[in-house]
């Protein structure tokens, strides 16, 4: 990774921001160990599953951040216990494997997730693309990045000139009609 957005940022942001890379890597690099083998994998409700393979990425990445910020508060999403608010003075927001419907069924379209909150106020994020061996990180104040190089946003003026690509929510009603709509209507 270059270090073009280091000079942005304070070097306690920039300590921050590898640390999420690192967890986010660590744990996208476990879930390969289980891409495409026989899971265990259960529903937490109608079409939302967790699998093993998010429990062992999410105990994977809790340990670091344990280690290495132990007073920081985690909020994980396969975590029953959602006590740490998006407000804590220090917040770690992770997502062990983000697209695991399209994991447990074969699909190479998943990544992990890790973000970095300080009262309320996103400083940073890493997702990790194991399949493409693609990380993305955006540090605040200093810009996004995919493998180290900076990314940019489009130069194009309308959103009809755009290529948009979505996905869906797990309840396929109102909400996903209205994400429909509000397509067509561009």
């Amino acid at each position: 990774m270059t270090n073009d957005w280091k000079h942005q940022v304070s070097a306690e942001l920039g300590s921050l921001a590898e640390a999420a890379a690192r967890y986010a890597k660590s744990g996208g690099e476990l879930l390969m160990n289980y891409f495409r083998a026989e899971l265990q994998v259960t529903e937490k409700s109608a079409g939302n599953l967790v699998s093993e393979a998010d429990l062992e990425s999410e105990k994977l990445i809790v340990s670091q951040i344990r280690h290495d910020y132990p007073s920081d508060d985690i909020l994980s999403e396969e975590d029953e216990n959602h006590a740490a608010q998006q407000s804590s003075p220090s917040l770690w927001i992770i997502d062990p494997l983000d697209g695991t419907n399209n994991f447990a069924n074969g699909l190479a379209h998943f990544a992990t997730s890790v973000a970095y909150y300080r009262e309320g106020i996103a400083q940073c994020g890493a997702i990790y693309d194991p399949i493409r061996d693609e990380l993305f990180l955006a540090v605040r104040g200093g810009g996004a990045y995919r493998n180290g190089h900076r990314l940019h946003v489009s130069a194009a003026d309308a959103l009809n000139k755009c290529l948009i690509a979505t996905g869906f929510y797990y309840d396929r009603g109102e909400i996903m009609r209205r994400t429909l709509r509000t397509i067509e209507a561009f």
